[in-house]
């Protein structure tokens, strides 16, 4: 059965993202401000451009070569350098809006997050892997057996209770 990824689509209005012409200082204020591990990257004409992660700020640090990673930068010196200096091509690539479930699944086996273009690729949000995952688990949950004491709506919260309730069961039939 098809069903459209937009409903798990967390919009670009509620995301954080840079700008490929932002300076490294305000990637890095941003991240931080957000509590943030990787970000998506637009242009200014909202195309995608890529993601930038904790680790691409740290490396292009380390990789300059007047920096001794044991002493202090100042923040100014990352004014000098700019986010689409850092973005890794072809790292954390986007779905288009039509995409399938199952295209998610691949992508957040090794990403926290999908970004999703429209078919013009331009930025039109997220997908996390929390929401993939909840998905499916409760896909997988509906098509068992139905049980009394299985929650009709899953989240991380009552799929862990359930999850508890059954091993509970489990042991004490055992015993």
């Amino acid at each position: 059965m098809y069903r459209s990824i937009i409903f798990l689509l967390k919009p670009k209005s509620e995301v954080a993202y840079l700008f490929a012409e932002d300076t490294l200082r305000q990637g890095l204020e941003k991240m931080h401000y957000h509590h943030y591990t990787a970000i998506p990257v637009i242009r200014k004409d909202g195309t995608y451009y890529g993601t930038v992660t904790e680790g691409d700020f740290l490396w292009q640090l380390v990789q300059r070569e007047q920096c001794d990673i044991f002493q202090h930068i100042p923040i100014r010196e990352t004014e000098a350098y700019y986010i689409h200096d850092i973005v890794r091509k072809g790292w954390n690539p986007a779905v288009k809006i039509d995409a399938t479930m199952q295209d998610l699944l691949v992508q957040v086996m090794d990403q926290n997050f999908v970004p999703v273009v429209d078919d013009r690729n331009v930025f039109s949000g997220i997908i996390t892997r929390k929401d993939v995952i909840q998905y499916f688990a409760n896909e997988s949950f509906c098509q068992k057996e139905s049980e009394s004491t299985r929650p009709t709506n899953f989240t991380m919260s009552n799929i862990h209770s359930y999850t508890a309730s059954l091993v509970n069961h489990g042991t004490q039939s055992n015993s």
